[in-house]
């Protein structure tokens, strides 16, 4: 069986040097997309906060000038527009905190995880392939048992840390 034995090497060459490195460059790259979404969606929308700040105390100044100077106390239009400014600010920075805190739950309990499991089937395909080149070979030399054993312990420590809440945990 050595021409068999040679072309699992081959592929298993290819697969280890060429396909498994250019699905962890991919995921690695999905990670990092969904990450920079994450962090932009959950800063505090900054510029809209401080609008709505200085609308609202661009109101009450208009409102005790004009209480000074007409000895009026309360002028209808102004309060309701100042409350209903005042409910705006309020919504925006509730909403935005919301937003922020469910984002910050979708990381922990999806991307992470998916990361995870996706780098542990990298891990298991390439110690499977280095497991079974080493059957095919017939290998003494120990590399691909190395590799394996590599592959084996950081698999490990990724299912360890895996958390028990997250999805496809069992």
């Amino acid at each position: 069986y050595p021409v068999g034995a040679a072309y699992l090497s081959e592929a298993s060459h290819q697969m280890q040097t060429t396909l498994l490195p250019m699905a962890e460059e991919l995921e690695n790259h999905r990670i990092d997309a969904v990450t920079a979404a994450q962090h932009r969606h959950v800063q505090p929308p900054w510029p809209a906060i401080a609008l709505l700040v200085v609308a609202l105390g661009a109101l009450v100044w208009v409102q005790v000038e004009l209480a000074r100077r007409s000895r009026r106390f309360f002028n209808m239009g102004l309060l309701l527009s100042t409350a209903a400014l005042a409910l705006t600010l309020l919504w925006t920075v509730a909403a935005g905190s919301l937003s922020a805190i469910a984002m910050i739950n979708c990381r922990d309990q999806g991307a992470v995880p998916a990361a995870r499991l996706a780098e542990s089937r990298i891990l298991v395909q390439q110690a499977r392939s280095a497991e079974m080149v080493k059957l095919v070979r017939r290998d003494a030399t120990g590399d691909y048992d190395r590799t394996f054993d590599v592959n084996t312990v950081r698999l490990i420590e990724l299912l360890d840390g895996y958390p028990d809440d997250a999805p496809a945990r069992d």
